[in-house]
């Protein structure tokens, strides 16, 4: 009688192990093999394997693409404003759909059951949410609540601006009176060496009289010497 190929689904004694394809009379693989969840038949064994890897290269698929979404996610800030009570308690919650919301309007698509919030956020402040991409993949974000109308507020560092500002106009300021001084130094100078140039112009011509005046008395007593 003509065997029938089958692969063992279990250890069976005297048969072999798990995965071994072994050929068995068509009456004993019908009625006590595959009936009992020992065996499959080699053809529907074929079926499985191909859809087994199938399914194991569609899972690396999805690993590999859970990864890459999770480093895209890493460490990002979601900012979300609302309106404040006392003690910091905001109207309303932010939730998984917030989430989901907040990342679509980043290009980034999650199905919502992979945010992990054990409860709906209702407090300002920073919180960090579990994102569940996959079975191995799990990451972190962080979502920050505001007050309203907080986010528009100029922040400290501009304060850091305003004295570098502060220090270039007076160091302008600075540099303007140094100017100033130096064109009145210029001016002084110039002035100072007007007058010794009138000085010494006065004394050129003192001294120009001085000679003419002693040729005349010269001239005089020459005269006079002459006459005698």
């Amino acid at each position: 009688m003509k065997k029938v190929a089958v692969v063992l689904t279990q250890n069976v004694k005297g048969l072999g192990f798990v995965g071994d394809q072994i050929e068995v009379k068509p009456g004993y693989a019908r009625n006590f093999l595959i009936p009992r969840g020992l065996a499959v038949e080699q053809e529907l064994a074929n079926k499985f394997k191909k859809l087994a890897e199938k399914l194991n290269k569609e899972r690396e698929e999805a690993l590999a693409k859970a990864r890459q979404l999770a480093n895209m996610l890493s460490g990002l800030t979601l900012t979300f404003e609302r309106k404040v009570q006392e003690k910091g308690q905001i109207f309303g919650s932010i939730g998984a759909q917030d989430i989901i919301k907040a990342l679509s309007e980043k290009m980034i698509t999650i199905p919502e059951y992979a945010v992990k919030l054990s409860s709906p956020i209702k407090t300002v402040g920073k919180h960090s949410v579990s994102i569940k991409l996959h079975t191995d993949v799990t990451t972190q974000i962080n979502v920050q609540v505001i007050e309203e109308g907080k986010k528009d507020l100029p922040k400290k560092p501009l304060k850091k601006q305003e004295g570098q500002e502060s220090s270039k106009a007076k160091q302008a300021g600075g540099k303007k009176i140094s100017k100033v001084a130096s064109k009145e130094k210029t001016s002084k100078k110039r002035g100072t060496e007007s007058k010794a140039e009138e000085a010494n112009s006065g004394n050129t011509k003192n001294s120009g009289m001085k000679s003419g005046t002693n040729k005349i008395a010269d001239s005089k007593t020459g005269g006079k010497t002459s006459k005698s």
